[in-house]
């Protein structure tokens, strides 16, 4: 029987190619080099591994992919928004130079569809084009259904995002790594124009190691000779790493200045640091490409007026006087800026705060994630509401968090199912809802507020 080639089809054999997480560590470890700063390790099956040779079954060899123009961004907090303002400033240039006249962006996660994460000129895929990617690399690849092997899901979206620009012809991507850098999905990359690493912090570190350093080392994996190579400020120990490693490739490593002026207010500081490295990644890019030189302060204003990345410290007044204030921050480090971010939103005397948040799987520490938020926030909020971040309820799990809660601060803590939750949050006229710990549940209540997920 011939395959059923359609876009709920294709979503329907992508999901099932998803990777099977489990609460046990792997068993696994991959001998990495030692760095003087610590010992790096990596545990369970890279995804890097297979990458060059189904693109090379595609018809996709390493030089094809040398067309495409890099730009590989890694690191801990601000991939995608550094992502996007890159986007943001490349499309201001463009409209006013010409060049770049056609992008593509590879992002993660997706908030609704998968088609986001796949994007040319800013604009995501069509349930059609993305339709046509996906049984090109599955019948190229000659996949059934019934195979439980790889490649997986997101080795899918990486080999559909490669087939797709090169298929439009682009004059740039901008990839975001999933996590890592050196065992990443995205690394076939190997002759990237520019590298770019954005704030590290401690994350996933069941696959990553436990340290800073061990972290750093996996991020840099995306430096390459040749490359131009660009970090935001690091913590001294990850900045040696980066240090150590761009030496080893005989780069200069620039530290982004983020003191130098931008336009226009900024809801975190965080995202002053994202914009001046897309800035300076740009800038890097066009002398590279010898484009004319660098963005002038009209692209740069152009851009960070037209930079869109929903829930992402992002705020949505809807009926009752709400004020929505929806970041997916899901680990320790966004946590943090997260509730600094809240904290800092101006408030009625009275009003009411309440933090809705959705427990991610196991490997992304919620716990932490969760004291971080209440370390910064505590009795300022008025009550917490834990959910899950899918349709699957898990009381004994989420009473669990509660205790975590329990013991940073008074507030009452509410047990609920996801819709529940929503409902209990929004309750009470004028409140202030910090909504995160999840970008699933960040994405589900933007759909329940009929706000656009791109």
């Amino acid at each position: 029987m011939r395959e059923e080639k359609t876009y709920q089809r294709a979503v329907e054999l992508l999901r099932s190619r998803r990777m099977q997480r489990s609460a046990k560590p792997p068993s696994s470890t991959l001998p990495i080099v030692r760095l003087p700063n610590g010992s790096p390790s990596f545990r369970g099956t890279p995804h890097l591994q297979g990458m060059k040779e189904w693109l090379e079954k595609l018809g996709h060899k390493e030089e094809n992919l040398n067309r495409l123009n890099i730009i590989h961004v890694a690191g801990t907090k601000g991939k995608g928004s550094t992502c996007a303002y890159i986007d943001s400033f490349l499309r201001s240039h463009g409209i006013r130079t010409g060049f770049p006249a056609k992008r593509g962006l590879y992002m993660s996660p997706y908030l609704d569809k998968h088609n986001e994460m796949i994007r040319i000129n800013s604009v995501p895929l069509s349930d059609e084009r993305f339709t046509a990617a996906f049984f090109d690399v599955w019948d190229g690849l000659g996949l059934r259904q019934e195979d439980t092997g790889t490649p997986k899901q997101l080795q899918l979206l990486a080999l559909m995002s490669f087939h797709v620009f090169l298929q439009e012809g682009v004059d740039v991507a901008v990839y975001e790594t999933h996590h890592g850098g050196k065992y990443d999905v995205t690394n076939v990359i190997q002759h990237p124009v520019v590298t770019v690493i954005t704030t590290i912090g401690l994350d996933h570190q069941m696959e990553l190691g436990g340290t800073i350093e061990n972290i750093a080392w996996h991020k840099s994996g995306i430096f390459k000779a040749g490359a131009y190579a660009l970090s935001a400020p690091q913590v001294p120990d990850a900045a040696e790493v980066l240090k150590e490693v761009a030496r080893g490739l005989h780069l200069q490593l620039k530290f982004v200045d983020t003191s130098l002026g931008l336009p226009g207010d900024f809801q975190h500081e965080t995202q002053r640091i994202n914009a001046s490295l897309a800035r300076d990644a740009c800038n890097a890019f066009l002398v590279q490409q010898d484009q004319g030189g660098f963005l002038t302060e009209k692209d740069i204003e152009a851009g960070i007026q037209t930079f869109r990345l929903p829930g992402r410290f992002q705020l949505v007044k809807t009926e009752k006087r709400l004020t929505w204030c929806l970041d997916g921050a899901h680990n320790p480090m966004s946590a943090t800026v997260s509730a600094s971010w809240f904290s800092n939103i101006p408030k009625p005397k009275r009003a009411r705060s309440v933090l809705l948040f959705g427990i991610d799987s196991d490997r992304h520490n919620p716990h932490e994630t969760l004291k971080s938020l209440g370390e910064v926030l505590g009795n300022s909020i008025t009550c917490v509401i834990l959910t899950s971040n899918t349709g699957i309820f898990d009381r004994e799990r989420l009473e669990g968090y509660a205790k975590v809660w329990g013991e940073l601060s008074s507030r009452r803590v509410i047990i609920a199912e996801r819709d529940d939750g929503v409902e209990q949050a929004r309750c009470e006229e004028g409140s202030y809802i910090l909504v995160t710990g999840s970008l699933f549940l960040v994405a589900y209540v933007l759909k329940k507020l009929k706000q656009p997920h791109v």
